[in-house]
């Protein structure tokens, strides 16, 4: 690789990187100055790189679904029990609510079909994938019950997906979201009856 190829990369590198740490604020509290001032570079070269604030914040939420993934995967492969699995897959959900914004989600999905096409195929080939691996690993442990078939799962899965998607851009969530997002995770597993009770 040559040398201004290489600084280009890590240019980019830093400029997501930054990007990424502001992804829990509101889309008009971003600003593209406060990004090069902290990436160490010139609006200038943000601005020629990404095109628009909105393109920098697409491919920075990309890069973050990329690494939660990432984190994903890392956890399935994990020498654990089923039960370690969820309470860290939880964990993770919870952190990764803390640092990302639903609302700026919501409205940069709303606004690019090119993005959420991209989504939906990381969904296709990546998140799909690892959640069926998922199941597989609890009903193999007894964990997940025969009768219900992988594809209500995933059909359920998908609704609630689809719906978090399609939310109007100027939904509020509440800030205890990482709340949210571990008690979303919690129905989904156990339901609304009390676990003794099953």
């Amino acid at each position: 690789m040559d040398g201004f190829l290489k600084r280009t990369q890590e240019k980019r590198r830093k400029i997501e990187e930054t990007t990424i740490s502001l992804l829990h604020l509101e889309l008009n509290d971003i600003k593209i100055a406060d990004i090069a001032k902290k990436a160490q570079v010139s609006q200038v070269t943000i601005y020629n790189y990404y095109g628009s604030k909105e393109r920098l914040l697409q491919v920075a939420i990309i890069r973050f679904i990329e690494r939660e993934t990432e984190r994903f995967k890392q956890i399935l492969d994990m020498n654990i029990t089923f039960e370690e699995k969820i309470k860290q897959l939880i964990s993770i959900k919870k952190q990764a609510a803390s640092q990302f914004n639903l609302s700026l989600y919501t409205q940069l999905f709303a606004q690019d079909h090119e993005f959420q096409e991209y989504i939906a195929r990381l969904s296709s080939e990546q998140s799909i994938p690892l959640f069926l691996k998922l199941l597989k690993n609890g009903r193999e442990t007894g964990h997940i019950r025969e009768s219900v078939k992988d594809e209500t799962l995933l059909f359920y899965l998908n609704f609630l997906g689809q719906a978090f998607l399609h939310l109007d851009g100027n939904v509020v969530f509440p800030p205890e979201y990482e709340h949210l997002a571990e008690e979303m995770l919690d129905l989904f597993l156990y339901g609304i009856l009390n676990k003794t009770e099953h």
